[in-house]
């Protein structure tokens, strides 16, 4: 089932931020997971705790899988600061970021991530999108 959320031009980036969030959450509990999510007023709450200083945007469980799920928007997912958290989670569990499918007419946010993934020596993290204008959540395979 594919959610919309309607995106105003004047919606502000920590708006988008809690939209994706939504969006991923419900997705991943779709695919059978037990939830935990920051910033959206989850029903099961945010993560319990932070690791190493750390607080995921979702803690997601299946069975005696962890899931780290970092969402990214377009105001975000370039900075060098993402790397560190991934960096700590995929250290204790599976660590993914999600990202939007486009941010403007000449970018693309995954090409982006796989080369700075690369280069910050984090190939075990994986990456999903999540396009906020049709509602569809692309999480990485598992």
């Amino acid at each position: 089932m594919t959610e919309t959320i309607h995106v105003d031009r004047a919606t502000t980036f920590t708006d988008q931020h809690h939209d994706m969030i939504r969006l991923v959450a419900k997705e991943l509990v779709r695919k059978g997971f037990q939830v935990q999510a920051d910033h959206v007023d989850w029903p099961d709450g945010p993560p319990m705790a932070a690791v190493d200083g750390y607080k995921p945007d979702i803690l997601a469980f299946r069975e005696s899988r962890v899931v780290f799920v970092q969402v990214e928007t377009c105001s975000t997912y370039r900075k060098s600061k993402v790397g560190h958290p991934l960096s700590v989670f995929s250290q204790k569990g599976a660590a993914w970021v999600v990202i939007p499918t486009a941010c403007g007419k000449k970018s693309n946010p995954v090409l982006y991530m796989r080369d700075a993934l690369r280069d910050w020596a984090l190939t075990n993290v994986k990456i999903g999108t999540c396009d906020l204008l049709s509602g569809k959540v692309e999480l990485p395979k598992e």
